[in-house]
């Protein structure tokens, strides 16, 4: 009995030293989970780098912010309100981004406006940065969004070089959601041109724990989705869009 325990213990250590080396293994491979560039940043320039994730951290949740209120868009399309609000469905016709889109839409945004917040590095006055060309590529999968940002630097100082090229951020925001049920609106009002399903309506937002508000303007109706499970810039996510009657 005594050498069957320690048969027993014998593998589940084991076990358990092939369970650790195959969650390691993972954590390391796994850039979802494990950001390995600030682990080599050398400390001379530790501050450069960690100035620059928090721009990509903020810039970021700036574009998912500007994305909702210009219903899935940097710059709104020419079928737009006054306002900026892109029109969905206009007498018949529709036009709503896809997630393909709007994730196209969110990189471009980061490629343009990051620059704005790095401001040149103006204020590491010790250091020669040199920056190259942004490149943004973003995913927008269940509850949030990935950023994946290659922004290429180059410093100098006190004769030492360094480089820094990708950053990446996750922001927990529920702009799939978000984005279905703006489509599934969409897809009803087409589906009865003339009519606007209010319980079809209140059905989706009780399914995907939304909020949906309307508002008259003019011969519009202006919708907004409104995410209280997703917190941008210390407020609920909101989505515009509206529909032309």
């Amino acid at each position: 009995m005594k050498r069957g325990k320690k048969s027993q213990t014998t593998i589940f250590i084991i076990l358990a030293i092939i369970l650790v080396a195959f969650l390691l293994l993972f954590f390391l491979t796994k850039k979802d989970v494990l950001d390995l560039t600030a682990l080599k940043v050398n400390p001379q320039v530790k501050p450069i780098y960690s100035f620059t994730q928090s721009c990509v951290e903020q810039t970021a949740q700036n574009a998912i912010q500007h994305i909702g209120e210009n219903g899935g868009y940097y710059i709104s399309p020419n079928n737009s309100l006054y306002n900026g609000i892109p029109i969905y469905f206009d007498k018949g016709k529709t036009s709503v981004p896809t997630k393909e889109q709007i994730e196209k839409e969110l990189s471009k945004y980061v490629d343009e406006m990051l620059f704005f917040c790095t401001k040149n590095f103006a204020e590491f006055q010790d250091f020669e940065v040199k920056q190259d060309k942004i490149k943004t590529t973003t995913q927008i999968i269940n509850n949030k969004v990935i950023f994946k940002i290659n922004y290429p630097l180059s410093i100098l100082k006190e004769g030492n070089s360094y480089t820094f090229n990708n950053f990446e951020t996750e922001i927990p925001v529920r702009l799939s959601i978000v984005q279905e049920v703006a489509e599934k609106m969409i897809q009803e009002q087409k589906e009865f041109p003339e009519d606007l399903c209010f319980t079809c309506i209140e059905d989706l937002a009780i399914k995907n724990q939304v909020v949906i508000k309307m508002i008259d303007f003019q011969d519009s109706v202006i919708f907004t989705i409104v995410d209280i499970n997703s917190q941008i810039n210390t407020g609920d996510f909101a989505f515009y869009f509206a529909n032309k009657y």
